[in-house]
């Protein structure tokens, strides 16, 4: 689970991403486990570098002294680059201990559950429980959406809280707060950070089903033994197509698509970002309209042109084009060499962008045909005898999507057909 899920106030900062071993099934926080963790430092041009546990700091809360090891606590924690740039740090909670050391279920029934909390940094104490002989016994019906307060109490150091939930077994989607939600929701792309997905998995139930981009790609997510999600491809007899984290950004779960169907059990998600991105989709699809709307960004953006150029490849799809369709005398007219230098980069990373999971085997072989229209559009449009403008928005459309979910096979076909 990756940390990267607000604003940032530095263009530069820490990420880590969360092991297994840092969740607890019972506890709403993860816990930072060094060993167990991900360190990488970001910037806003979507560069993304792993950084060594070696290579970062740690700050205590209430303290202002970095140290090379956390202190039982909330910690603030930086990566160390290779210049003086400042980088912004993350919070995270330090027990010193694992969440099963922590925290481990005595006994369980329908009503009630009972806890032992040992914590070897200082004294936890949970609300709403009373202390028996045999623990901490706690009613099921007192937990509520957010569960129970814990409160730790370092020896050393400031107090925290965590909480105690009754974790509910399948598939669960999480807003900015921590809440489930369900049901049909609609976000917009730049808020899609906010969002997270969680699968809690049994004997009994142990997947859940994926559809993306209204049924284009058909997935099961299978609980494996070291607790992350092995997705495979139902239309071709369960292929493993790849593996993610059981808890993580729902971006990760989307890989990059625009609609997507969860079922799990008899629950269902319905989520969709097609349209709900901030991208300009009022302007004439046409090379000079394009190239005009381009430059106003590029001189808007300067400062941050991968950016700008990111932001300006999220319009191919709903407008159905490719940058790198445009030719230089498109864009010349504008008499700047830098966005003439800028134009050239954009229409390359055009040309080479691609959905993260590309269609497999089967899937190509099933579109083979669109695929091979699709390029011969373009290599036509190349040499002259076709206006790849002209044609109409769904053939349009059919290009864009084979060059972005089958790149190889419509690369390859592509280079066929101008080598004729």
């Amino acid at each position: 689970m990756s940390t990267n899920k607000s604003q940032h106030t530095l263009p530069i900062w820490t990420e880590i991403e969360y092991g297994t071993t840092c969740f607890s099934n019972y506890l709403s926080e993860p816990v930072l486990i060094p060993k167990d963790t991900k360190f990488f430092i970001c910037n806003n041009k979507g560069e993304r570098k792993p950084v060594k546990l070696v290579f970062t700091v740690f700050k205590p809360e209430g303290t202002d002294e970095w140290l090379d090891d956390p202190v039982p606590g909330i910690n603030l924690i930086q990566a160390l680059g290779d210049d003086d740039k400042q980088i912004e740090p993350v919070k995270a909670i330090y027990l010193g201990d694992t969440p099963a050391e922590l925290l481990t279920v005595v006994r369980e029934d329908d009503k009630e559950i009972v806890f032992k909390i040992d914590w070897t940094y200082g004294k936890a104490e949970l609300s709403g429980g009373k202390i028996t002989g045999e623990g901490i016994l706690c009613r099921k019906d007192d937990f509520g959406d957010n569960g129970l307060t814990l409160k730790m109490t370092p020896d050393e150091g400031e107090p925290f809280e965590m909480h105690v939930i009754i974790p509910q077994t399948g598939f669960a989607l999480l807003d900015k707060d921590g809440k489930r939600i369900s049901g049909n929701l609609s976000i917009k792309k730049s808020d899609i950070d906010d969002y997270e997905y969680a699968f809690i998995g049994d004997e009994k139930n142990d997947r859940f089903s994926i559809l993306l981009d209204n049924n284009k790609m058909n997935y099961m997510c299978i609980l494996r033994d070291d607790g992350r999600l092995s997705v495979r491809d139902i239309r071709d007899r369960l292929a493993v197509v790849t593996e993610i984290n059981a808890h993580g950004p729902l971006s990760e779960l989307m890989m990059n698509a625009e609609q997507i169907l969860i079922k799990s059990k008899n629950k269902r998600w319905n989520i969709d970002v097609t349209g709900a991105a901030s991208v300009q989709t009022d302007i004439e699809c046409s090379p000079a309209s394009l190239a005009d709307y381009a430059y106003e960004q590029f001189k808007k953006g300067k400062e941050d042109e991968q950016k700008t150029a990111f932001e300006l490849l999220d319009m191919e799809k709903p407008l159905a084009f490719q940058w790198c369709w445009l030719k230089p005398d498109n864009w010349q007219k504008a008499g700047d060499s830098d966005f003439d230098s800028f134009m050239h980069q954009l229409t390359a990373l055009s040309y080479i962008h691609q959905a993260p999971i590309q269609g497999d085997q089967l899937q190509a072989r099933n579109n083979k045909k669109k695929i091979r229209r699709a390029a011969r559009n373009v290599a036509d449009f190349i040499s002259g005898e076709k206006d790849i403008w002209s044609l109409p928005a769904d053939d349009r459309k059919e290009i864009v999507y084979c060059s972005y979910s089958f790149h190889r096979e419509f690369t390859e076909a592509f280079d066929s057909f101008q080598n004729e």
